[in-house]
């Protein structure tokens, strides 16, 4: 009898819930997509969460530049998912401040589901406005710091919601005590990552991000060279820059999963404004010791200055496998460049091989292990000491000049995860071999 009154019960509530939805789509004249709430919850329906996120927008002289409508339209509409979510616009610059807050709330205007879709539009229409015609840089010089902080005091002032940061900047600072400007090299050592988070930690530079459910990043490490007075960074500057803000991120109470890069080519063009100064960062020139290497690969080439990179079109390996699809004769002559330096001199020499992305990290190691093992075997075979050769698996997480395996949108990106499937070899004792060295720490 009790199970039975406890049923009649349920199926009572549900039908006033029902009753309560009807009357309001009678009363109101919205369609069933407009059901408040209250009234989904009552129906065990999902309920739309409000959100609240800041936009922190960098169009300083060397920042990337974007067509921010195409960047953001998309991002924005899906954090407006529920009416009296909010936006919150900061200006990077030098002196960041926040510039906008803009609401989305419900006009009444009624007309069902195609005016929700029509409202949002609108609504997403005008931050992305106030983004465009609010964040043009006023002060000299950069500091992302200050804005990050500015965001999560901003996101504070909110008890409840989902608080979200999206950032649109090279993420270079160029003002103390971040001072990025005279270049990137000395990030590629975890020690003094780890030094400079804590520094920024004593002296309460870094903001309390915990309650921040993710941070996105758009435009790290691109560059506008447009003026000719910034030059373009490397795959090693970009590697060595994400690793910092990764580490501070965490540090301040954001993991991995939370933050976001994005890959997005900048597609925009240079504001028509005279732009505050800003401090070119220094590139670093090490990128520009890669030589990708085919069969006319010159022979003389010396290993302690350059890098030669051999991948799946000069050395090709079957697929998740260490066995060559180059023939052993083809391999050793586009191998005749190492053979050679390594034959003629004392010398050591390193060979790194670096794989794709996989969820796997240990099947990586060994895949890697065992490809720069194979190259080690046709080394010797034609002539090189085994002694004179030193081999190291990179997977693909400890390759610091990796490229992203995914685009923007998430999806698997082949022509990326191609140039991962390589073979890097090099003096022992280079400038590049310490890179890799400080990277497998």
């Amino acid at each position: 009898m009790m199970n039975t009154n406890k049923e009649s019960n349920k199926t009572r509530a549900l039908v006033a819930a029902i009753i309560l939805c009807i009357s309001l789509l009678f009363t109101t004249g919205c369609s069933s997509a407009d059901v408040t709430n209250d009234v989904k919850s009552a129906l065990g329906m999902e309920v739309a969460a409000v959100s609240h996120t800041v936009y922190v927008v960098d169009q300083t002289k060397y920042s990337a530049k974007y067509d921010l409508n195409q960047l953001l339209s998309k991002t924005i509409s899906e954090n407006y998912a529920a009416y009296d979510s909010t936006s919150t616009i900061i200006r990077l610059d030098g002196d960041a401040k926040v510039v906008d807050h803009l609401t989305y709330t419900n006009n009444g205007k009624g007309g069902g589901a195609t005016w929700k879709e029509k409202d949002k539009l609108e609504a997403t229409n005008s931050v992305i406005k106030s983004i465009i015609n609010n964040t043009s840089p006023v002060a000299d010089e950069v500091n992302v710091l200050k804005a990050i902080r500015l965001a999560c005091d901003e996101l504070q002032t909110y008890d409840d919601g989902i608080k979200r940061i999206v950032i649109v900047s090279s993420m270079i600072q160029t003002v103390d005590p971040l001072n990025m400007a005279g270049g990137l090299d000395a990030y590629s050592d975890s020690d003094t990552i780890n030094e400079t988070v804590a520094d920024l930690s004593n002296i309460h530079e870094l903001p309390d991000m915990r309650s921040i459910e993710s941070v996105t990043v758009y435009g790290l490490g691109h560059v506008d060279t447009t003026s000719g007075e910034q030059a373009e960074l490397s795959q090693l500057d970009s590697t060595n820059l994400q690793a910092l803000w990764l580490a501070i991120f965490e540090s301040c109470g954001c993991g991995c999963s939370d933050v976001t890069f994005k890959t997005n080519t900048p597609d925009g063009a240079p504001l028509d404004i005279d732009y505050p100064s800003v401090t070119p960062v220094t590139a670093s020139d090490i990128g520009n010791h890669f030589v990708y290497a085919d069969t006319t690969t010159n022979e003389s080439i010396n290993l302690k200055d350059d890098v030669l990179c051999f991948n799946d079109v000069s050395l090709s390996f079957q697929p998740d496998s260490a066995e060559l699809i180059t023939s052993e004769n083809e391999a050793l002559k586009v191998l005749s460049p190492v053979i050679s330096y390594a034959t003629s001199q004392d010398v050591t020499i390193a060979v790194f091989a670096s794989t794709a992305w996989s969820d796997d990290k240990e099947a990586l190691y060994d895949l890697s292990s065992a490809r720069a093992n194979t190259v080690k075997t046709l080394l010797i075979k034609a002539g090189v000491q085994e002694e004179s050769i030193r081999c190291y698996p990179l997977g693909y997480d400890l390759n610091p000049f990796k490229c992203d395996c995914f685009n923007s949108s998430g999806k698997w990106d082949e022509d990326n995860a191609k140039k991962n499937r390589v073979v890097y070899i090099t003096d022992a004792s280079s400038a590049v071999a310490n890179v890799f060295y400080q990277n497998l720490d």
